[in-house]
């Protein structure tokens, strides 16, 4: 070799000092913890908008209910039923007002799994 080559050896020929595996397994470790940190707000994301999504479902559901029948449904059973909805909500509930049912307000439902407000 020329004299304007640096070489790296170690000491006995072959594998790692325990410096170099040290400093590998923290850099390791800080990538680990950024990613730990980096991902660690979507499941809090995940559920608002499951929440939005399933409101936003019912939303829809009711006033499809109410262009084919000119009132609301009285219950999420009767959504269901007609088929406007696959299952009932357990994140919503809804009431209905006026006889027939004229308007309705969406509140959250009791028990609530996803912590929709």
């Amino acid at each position: 070799m020329n004299g304007n080559a640096v070489v790296w050896r170690h000491a006995d020929g072959d594998g790692f000092s325990l410096i170099e595996l040290l400093v590998v397994i923290a850099i390791l470790g800080i990538l680990a913890v950024a990613v730990v940190l980096s991902t660690g707000g979507t499941t809090i994301r995940a559920k608002g908008q499951a929440c939005r999504a399933d409101r936003q479902t019912l939303v829809i559901a009711l006033e499809a209910y109410n262009a084919s029948y000119r009132q609301y449904p009285p219950s999420q059973a009767a959504l269901v039923g007609s088929r406007y909805l696959e299952s009932e909500s357990t994140s919503y509930d809804f009431t209905t007002s006026g006889s027939p049912a004229s308007g309705y307000s969406i509140s959250a439902g009791s028990p609530n799994p996803n912590g929709c407000t």
